[in-house]
């Protein structure tokens, strides 16, 4: 007599494979594939894999990635710098494409030698941006990064209709280094579109005034106008506005800006203060209300002031009117990982108005840049990809962190316990280690963290190997896992 056993093996199943901009399918595992879920699959809990998105097209990739889901076909596309060429790269999974696991991924150049806009040289694509708008019967791509052979800022746009798709590239604002060498414009670039699609980047100033004798850094934010703006070059000159929002006399108020648009298209930065070694935090508001930029039509404050904080900024906007902004940056004083977002209890910074606390121990004075992301999940909860660089005499890893909850669990591992908690408040978990401890491979110098609408995350980020004096793209995923049942007979 046979009998039936039925047994559970765990199967992985491909998350969303990306396409072309062309909209051609894909059939590579290594760029993923949109599954069917378990009923008990869960997004937060599912396994990370790792692999390089572009290793091949140049000696020196990766550097100021930025990664965004399309919402017209729910595919991950990556902006990067190729610090060789001077070019703005993207990167999107593509049925034979030239680079990534078994060419799965399409690298190409945006602007740069042999793009489409024919730049035929320069020094372009370093602080990239990217982001998407969707319509009824259209959908943008764009990409804000800076040109530094010209010290501007530049747009490039991506139209994409059911019938035909066309770049169009702009400048936004621009500078001139004849009197002062100093000057430049349209660095820690971050580009958003609002609901009607229109384009909004933050970006910081660095000019000299004859009037105080010193340079003045400045953030800024770009909108686009149809007509009566203050920047723009050529056939767009007068359709930008670009805003001081805030200012000081010297260096660095306004680096590591990070733009976000909330819920009512209601713009939020924060930004670090070089000269105070402070994080700063801006917001709209009406006009004449606030004290700072046109009009005071912005609030700015303080919101950690404890020793140099701030550095690599990034924030997420309210996405309803019942959630708040978050703020995830570095503390170059104590070596952490901190985390911030208004309440109202239990507040230590901000003016009595915000908490601010620690998420983990990354090192402590690291002078370049750090890799630092922050994004929401499909339930609206915090997941932050960093740089760990903690340990001495090793390489950088590549972490994340979220609330223990949004894993499943009821204490996490690390972080310290906001109002109204009392243990460890976050999980944070190592997803790629450095090529398994080696002392030449570094990783998430710069990284970037999107969540796809299945709520899966993708990571990009910089690998560096000192050995070989090489930089690559590297990409780290979840894939959802599956329960099957096998029959045995």
């Amino acid at each position: 007599m046979n009998h039936k056993l039925f047994l559970f093996v765990s199967l992985i199943a491909l998350f969303v494979l990306p396409l072309s901009i062309s909209g051609s399918a894909l059939a590579s595992p290594a760029a993923g594939e949109k599954p069917a879920v378990a009923a008990n699959a869960s997004p937060a809990t599912s396994p990370w894999f790792t692999d390089w998105a572009d290793k091949t097209t140049s000696a020196h990739l990766g550097y100021y990635p930025s990664i965004a889901y399309n919402p017209a076909d729910g595919l991950p596309y990556i902006s990067y710098y190729d610090s060789v060429n001077g070019n703005l790269m993207l990167a999107s999974p593509a049925s034979g494409g030239n680079c990534g696991p078994n060419n799965s991924w399409r690298c190409r150049v945006v602007d740069g030698d042999s793009s489409s806009s024919g730049k035929t040289n320069g020094d372009v694509g370093n602080y990239s941006s990217i982001a998407f708008w969707k319509g009824p019967f259209s959908w943008k791509l764009g990409i804000s990064y800076h040109d530094a052979s010209t010290h501007a800022l530049k747009l490039a746009v991506l139209t994409q209709t059911p019938f035909s798709g066309s770049w169009t590239f702009t400048t936004v604002d621009y500078t001139t280094t004849i009197f002062h060498t100093g000057n430049d414009v349209g660095t820690y670039t971050s580009l958003k579109f609002s609901s009607d699609g229109t384009p909004y980047i933050a970006y910081y100033s660095h000019l000299y005034s004859t009037f105080l004798s010193d340079y003045i850094g400045s953030l800024y934010l770009a909108t686009q106008v149809v007509s009566g703006g203050n920047c723009g070059v050529g056939a767009d000159a007068g359709k930008w506005d670009c805003e001081k929002i805030d200012f000081q006399t010297g260096t660095g108020m306004g680096q590591y800006a990070s733009l976000g648009l909330g819920y009512n298209n209601v713009p939020y930065m924060s930004y670090y203060d070089a000269a105070g070694a402070n994080l700063r935090y801006a917001h709209s508001v009406s006009a004449g209300t606030g004290n700072c930029g046109k009009g005071n039509n912005y609030y700015c404050q303080y919101i950690d002031v404890t020793g140099d904080v701030g550095f690599s900024s990034s924030l997420t906007a309210p996405q309803s009117s019942t959630d708040i902004p978050r703020i995830a940056y570095y503390d170059k004083t104590n070596g952490y990982l901190k985390y911030a977002f208004p309440t109202s209890s239990g507040a230590n910074c901000g003016g009595g108005a915000w908490w601010c606390g620690k998420v983990d121990t990354i090192g402590a004075g690291i002078t370049s840049h750090v890799g630092i992301s922050i994004a929401l999940d499909e339930n609206g909860s915090p997941i932050i990809a960093y740089e760990n660089a903690a340990a001495d005499l090793a390489p950088s890893k590549l972490n994340i962190a979220r609330p223990a909850g949004a894993v499943d669990l009821l204490v996490g591992n690390c972080g310290d316990p906001p109002p109204g908690y009392m243990f460890y408040y976050w999980q944070c978990n190592t997803v790629d280690n450095a090529a398994y401890g080696s002392g030449y491979v570094n990783v998430a110098a710069y990284t970037s963290i999107a969540v796809s609408p299945s709520g899966l995350a993708t990571i990009a980020y910089l690998e560096t190997d000192d050995y070989y004096t090489t930089d690559h793209l590297k990409i780290a995923y979840q894939r959802f896992q599956d329960f099957l049942p096998l029959i045995k007979r």
